[in-house]
């Protein structure tokens, strides 16, 4: 019963991935990687580094997610093929050092980062940022200041919010990704985590506790977080690359399309939150792990 479940859901994620009218061989297919290719893209392709980061993005979701289909369907319908290759975050934001890659995604926009490292796209929808520790412990929203005993677990390279990200005394454990800081957690290695909440959501209850109430994410949220394309400012056609992704994004957020997109592939998959812990949320069956 739950293999029919799965496939009949993953069925409509991707009828809506297709779009309305859009034919199923309308836009070429992506193409991912976990290593870096040796040659360089093609004039046609634009290579973009990621990371995994269900449910917006991921190898194991239809697709490979959200804002792999937005990529697609913004490129492809200028003719561009998208390549992705799937870093661990801090390597993808290094991957700009390589006028190979057109850029990388998704990324949090910070007014820190110039035009020199980083040509940000208009945002396009993300998730909330949240703290998150385990359940049974008495931990409360506070100024930064008042939470200065706490250790919290934060992912290299990530943008969370400046006043966090400058206070330097607070303490900060770094991992390479969410799903270490998930573990972290869970093992008493760090007290809280700091990230979107529908990641942390996701992959505890696909990757480590399907039904399990051991995470409660703290209200109310921090921020409600846009994502954007970082554009590679060394790449030979970013101008191009800045300006088809800027007329393509307004052109499926005037369209609806994008919300459609959203939709699909973000709510669907997510664990739809009712209340303050995973426990209160629905098991993730729309997208399990591809095995």
């Amino acid at each position: 019963m739950r293999i029919a479940y799965v496939a009949a859901v993953c069925a409509v994620v991707l009828l809506l991935a297709a779009g309305p009218g859009r034919a199923d061989n309308a836009l070429q297919p992506l193409v991912t990687y976990t290593v870096p290719p040796q040659t360089p893209p093609s004039p046609s392709t634009l290579r973009f580094a990621t990371l995994e980061w269900p449910p917006y993005i991921s190898r194991e979701l239809p697709g490979n997610g959200y804002v792999a289909h937005l990529l697609n369907e913004v490129f492809g319908a200028a003719g561009y093929r998208v390549e992705l290759v799937f870093l661990p975050w801090q390597r993808a934001i290094n991957a700009l050092s390589d006028t190979s890659f057109a850029g990388y995604v998704p990324e949090y926009f910070d007014k820190t980062i110039s035009e020199k490292q980083c040509l940000f796209s208009e945002g396009f929808p993300g998730g909330p940022l949240a703290l998150v520790h385990r359940t049974g412990r008495s931990i409360a929203l506070a100024p930064l200041e008042e939470m200065r005993h706490l250790r919290f677990g934060v992912v290299a390279g990530y943008v969370n919010f400046r006043e966090f990200d400058d206070a330097d005394y607070l303490f900060k454990d770094d991992a390479p990704d969410d799903m270490h800081n998930i573990r972290k957690l869970l093992a008493g290695r760090i007290d809280v985590i700091i990230g979107d909440a529908m990641v942390i959501q996701y992959l505890y209850r696909t990757h480590i506790a399907p039904g399990g109430n051991d995470l409660t994410i703290l209200r109310p949220y921090l921020e409600d977080k846009p994502l954007h394309l970082c554009v590679n400012p060394r790449h030979p056609d970013a101008e191009v690359v800045q300006k088809v992704f800027a007329k393509g994004l307004e052109t499926l957020r005037r369209n609806g399309r994008l919300q459609q997109l959203y939709d699909a592939f973000v709510q669907m998959c997510a664990p739809q939150n009712n209340g303050p812990n995973p426990a209160e949320s629905q098991d993730v069956q729309a997208c399990p792990p591809v095995r």
